[in-house]
């Protein structure tokens, strides 16, 4: 998930330092491993805001885990 949320950050031309806001939609499976590591993946991705939705991806911009589907989305706070 860190590295998604990391290509999603370089791919809408950020800087390293930026902090963001972070929407996520995923099945219940992606989000609870989400919402365990909530922490780590804030801390890392310098997430100020996070949303997780447990619902399908409608549009999928990357894969974790067992290549399942997400959508991931970046903006600067």
């Amino acid at each position: 998930m860190i590295r998604a949320i990391q290509q999603a950050r370089k791919d809408a031309d950020l800087d390293v330092s930026d902090r963001i806001s972070l929407m996520v939609q995923a099945s219940d499976e992606v989000i609870a491993a989400a919402n365990t590591h909530l922490e780590l993946i804030k801390s890392e991705t310098l997430s100020l805001e996070v949303t997780l939705l447990a619902e399908p991806a409608q549009t999928v911009t990357a894969t974790v885990g067992d290549d399942l589907p997400v959508f991931i989305q970046v903006a600067k706070l």
